[in-house]
């Protein structure tokens, strides 16, 4: 029994490194004033997604796993990513890419515009690991961070054909090559579940279901004035919406228990949330949830009109999370 705590103790304090490199990742490509970034930012997103693969090899087959046979030096992440992943795997191509494209040519890497044909690259690791760190430790990592701010920002359009009047021959081709590699390999990929990239696009359209849109705005054609009378911005979704549905659960357990309600939230969980929010059509109810695209990812955030809302169903029906309701 202590070597099984002792692993898992060592795995999650690997994890909660893993999850620092991460966050730096996207700390540093969103840093304004840093021209270092897609180097720095590929350093970090391999080191984070090694220490996660490391960490769940841990907490499965203890310490020594991590180690090549008869020597003191532990796998590198190519070796992790071949125990965990199949050659054709998206997650397994794109982090290869990352290695050998940006990681292994940092020293070369002097155009500054190659961040802009790199980004989607980075991107698509970065929401890879938090898919990969939910199922490997069922860690949801919009309870760390809000999920808007896992974007990268490319801050310039490209302009390949200016490159060659900035930088020596040498260096042009070899920008052109990696543009071309970019553009070949993306249409090369029949749909985003395959792609090594992904980008985050955010448009502005205009609908006349209101219940669809984020911003209304109000038109006016009168003698004296045509143009918008008034548009609505609504308010910060991480003030109006501030709880994870893991942080719901907690929330409503903290709140029955302080209060001392007689309520039995013993099978209180994800799935049973889950079902609960099926039948009650909660999804569809911005009032309690809200979702926001994030590249194929769909996140759902939600409120404490919610969390009143469970509480009036556990007045109807106190077992309503229990072994009894079924």
């Amino acid at each position: 029994m202590p070597k099984i705590k002792n692993k898992i103790k060592i795995a999650n304090r690997i994890r909660e490194k893993s999850i620092e490199a991460y966050l730096l990742c996207i700390e540093i490509y969103n840093k304004p004033t840093i021209e270092y970034r897609i180097e720095a930012s590929s350093y970090f997103i391999c080191n984070a997604w090694e220490l996660l693969l490391k960490a769940y090899h841990i907490s499965q087959y203890g310490e020594k796993s991590i180690y090549k046979t008869d020597s003191k030096y532990t796998y590198s992440l190519e070796d992790m990513l071949n125990k965990y992943y199949e050659d054709n795997s998206p997650v397994k191509r794109n982090l290869k890419t990352i290695i050998n494209k940006i990681r292994d040519k940092s020293t070369h890497l002097i155009i500054k515009e190659h961040d802009m044909i790199y980004t989607p690259l980075l991107q698509k690791a970065v929401l890879n690991y938090a898919n990969a760190l939910h199922d490997f430790f069922d860690v949801d990592i919009s309870e760390r961070v809000p999920f808007d701010y896992l974007a990268l920002i490319s801050r310039k359009e490209i302009k390949p054909k200016s490159i060659s009047k900035l930088y020596s021959k040498n260096y042009a081709r070899l920008f052109d090559d990696d543009f071309r590699y970019i553009i070949e390999t993306m249409d090369k990929t029949e749909n985003d579940e395959d792609s090594i990239f992904a980008q985050i696009n955010y448009t502005v359209s205009f609908t006349k279901d209101s219940k669809a849109a984020d911003i209304k705005a109000y038109y006016v054609d009168t003698d004296d004035a045509v143009g918008f009378k008034r548009i609505t911005v609504p308010k910060d979704s991480n003030l109006t919406h501030p709880f994870t549905m893991g942080q719901v659960i907690s929330e409503v357990k903290k709140i029955a228990s302080e209060s001392n309600l007689p309520y039995n939230l013993n099978k209180l969980n994800k799935n049973r949330l889950s079902l609960f929010n099926k039948l009650n059509n909660v999804i569809k109810r911005q009032e309690y949830c809200y979702q926001s695209e994030f590249g194929s990812n769909i996140y759902k955030k939600y409120s404490q009109a919610y969390i009143d809302f469970i509480f009036n169903q556990l007045k109807k029906n106190p077992d309503l999370f229990s072994d009894k309701e079924q």
